[in-house]
């Protein structure tokens, strides 16, 4: 197999108790909404896609989450999603969505920002993948916050 030219953008993340390490390979910045500040932090990870340098020296992040903090991962489809002007959505709008929706259920911050970027693009198709996966530090208690 040829697969020349191949790369692949990557993301790993290790939650053990309330500590999480990722490392990313070409993967947009995470975002995490702290409860306790009520503010919205965006995590950076450098790193090339895979396949694209050899023997990178891709760097573990770690940081300490804590309860009613949320956790959102994403593609980049969805903050560099065009509207009919050719205007990206861009990652500040993304922050600031996040910063409206941040109490509510993971899966209701999914849908939310999926009609968000629907009505972003004004009917226009999708030139990328748009995925999410959303995480939502519980108490200690075992209850949803």
């Amino acid at each position: 197999m040829n697969l020349r030219g191949l790369y692949m953008a990557a993301l790993i993340v290790k939650i053990k108790a309330c500590n999480m390490a990722v490392v990313g390979a070409g993967m947009p910045p995470l975002l995490i909404f702290r409860s306790a500040t009520r503010e919205i932090e965006e995590l950076a990870l450098k790193g090339m896609p895979l396949g694209s340098v050899s023997e990178f020296p891709y760097q573990k992040q770690e940081l300490t989450l804590f309860p009613g903090d949320t956790v959102v991962l994403m593609s980049d489809g969805f903050p560099e999603r065009f509207n009919e002007k050719g205007e990206i959505l861009d990652y500040e709008k993304a922050k600031a969505i996040l910063a409206q929706i941040a109490h509510q259920s993971p899966g209701e911050i999914i849908g939310h920002f999926v009609e968000a970027g629907e009505a972003w693009a004004e009917g226009r198709a999708q030139d990328d993948d748009v995925t999410f996966v959303v995480l939502k530090v519980k108490d200690t208690e075992g209850d949803r916050v």
